[in-house]
């Protein structure tokens, strides 16, 4: 089995691909994102893994606004970064949410609301924002995790 790359890596290497972001991510801080997604990913599935449940695929934000019946058909709902679809020790379907940013407060809890999941993981950089998703959001299937950067001297090519 490959070893699974991290966004630290896709920042690094670019996975083999010559100028993997070109016409793709122009935006550093929207790259940052995207690569902290990934990381924040594999941190759930190993989460998940490690409590017994069975990985069964993913989704991303985008492929969900792509299959809307309508620009209108989701009533309002907010999306996560990524979804993943996981069996239980019973085998149970677990639909969770995983969202990266570094929100305010406000508008996270406003974003959280409307994301439909049976578990919503939220991920950021910062310690001080960590505590301040705490703070303001309550709502028992929301977990809070900080996760490294992947190191900005690494992403500016």
């Amino acid at each position: 089995k490959s070893p699974q790359a991290t966004g630290k890596d896709v920042a690094r290497y670019g996975l083999g691909i010559e100028k993997p972001f070109a016409g793709i991510q122009r935006d550093q801080s929207k790259l940052l994102h995207d690569l902290s997604v990934i990381d924040a990913i594999e941190h759930a599935k190993t989460k998940f893994i490690k409590q017994g449940y069975q990985f069964m695929g993913a989704m991303s934000e985008h492929r969900l606004y792509c299959e809307k019946e309508t620009p209108t058909s989701d009533h309002g709902q907010k999306y996560a970064d990524a979804y993943l679809v996981f069996k239980d020790h019973g085998g149970e379907t677990v639909n969770v949410a995983v969202e990266f940013g570094n929100y305010a407060p406000g508008y996270l809890k406003e974003k959280v609301a409307g994301v439909e999941a049976d578990k919503i993981l939220v991920y950021t950089h910062d310690e001080k924002r960590a505590q301040e998703y705490s703070n303001v959001i309550d709502n028992p299937s929301v977990e809070i995790f900080v996760i490294a950067p992947p190191h900005s001297q690494e992403i500016d090519r």
